[in-house]
């Protein structure tokens, strides 16, 4: 099985977003709010946007590891926020990441997320609030091994787990296009817009080059 190619629709990282919606996660008090809890928030919520309105929320890559989908920069953010590593956009981020968000370090255990004070919702569109607050509502109180469980079912990892799996990789690309998978009529006839709204995005890209 190979590896999919690279996406052919592509958003630009909104880190004002991802602040905010971490920020959500934890005012609203979530159990055990962890960096795999987030991500897979993150991805339920990307997707279900993507789906319904043509974009996701974030506009995170993201890539399919063993545990599950991840969402590469909020990735990348959120082991800088536990120390764990401090790269380039950890470092960009930073200041208004720890402006709204705090971490507990346990002496035992995974590092929990925390809310300083309430969210900058005036980043989001209308859409995306009202998917956010539903991942909340559905999701939020389930543990991050029962998100990690729904993931892992959902038929776009399937497939990227059967290539993790044959061709022993730590990781794989995980298009937008991946997402629609077996989505009905409706979310089909999204991705045709989603597509043509990404052609003329590139045509106009290489008309400013000439």
């Amino acid at each position: 099985m190979a590896i999919p190619p690279p996406s052919r629709v592509l958003f630009e990282f909104e880190p004002e977003k991802l602040v905010a919606t971490v920020a959500m996660f934890a005012g609203a008090e979530l159990s055990e709010l962890t960096t795999l809890k987030i991500a897979k928030l993150l991805y339920f919520a990307d997707k279900r946007h993507l789906l319904r309105y043509g974009r996701p929320i974030t506009g995170d890559t993201y890539f399919g590891m063993e545990n599950g989908p991840v969402p590469s920069m909020a990735y990348d953010v959120l082991k800088g926020a536990t120390g764990r590593e401090d790269s380039g956009i950890w470092a960009d981020i930073r200041p208004l990441f720890e402006s709204f968000i705090e971490v507990a370090m346990p002496s035992s255990g995974y590092p929990v997320f925390h809310a300083k004070c309430k969210a900058n919702t005036e980043v989001f569109s209308k859409s995306d609030l009202a998917v956010l607050r539903e991942v909340i509502t559905e999701l939020g109180q389930k543990s991050a091994s029962e998100l990690w469980t729904l993931a892992h079912a959902e038929r776009d990892y399937a497939t990227v787990e059967l290539i993790l799996k044959k061709q022993s990789k730590k990781s794989v690309p995980m298009p937008y296009e991946t997402f629609f998978e077996g989505g009905t009529d409706e979310v089909q006839a999204v991705k045709v817009l989603v597509l043509a709204e990404q052609e003329d995005r590139d045509f106009f890209a290489r008309f400013e080059r000439c």
